[in-house]
């Protein structure tokens, strides 16, 4: 349990699940569960967090916009 190798474990993890999003995204869909249950699980988290941040900058925009 080495801090390095964990770090290095959670990029690698966040990276496969930013390339796994963005092939959903663009109509490759997400990992069958066979292949590695996690994959699809953090893929759809990664998304969520991007439509989560895109909603965030919305509000923030049209909020601003009101005062």
């Amino acid at each position: 349990m080495n801090p390095k190798n964990v770090a290095q474990e959670v990029s690698s993890a966040t990276k496969l699940a930013a390339t796994d999003a963005a092939t959903f995204v663009t109509g490759g869909g997400f990992p069958h569960d066979d292949e590695d249950p996690r994959r699809a699980r953090n893929a759809k988290a990664a998304l969520g967090v991007a439509v989560g941040g895109v909603a965030l900058l919305v509000l923030s925009i049209l909020t601003k916009k009101r005062k």
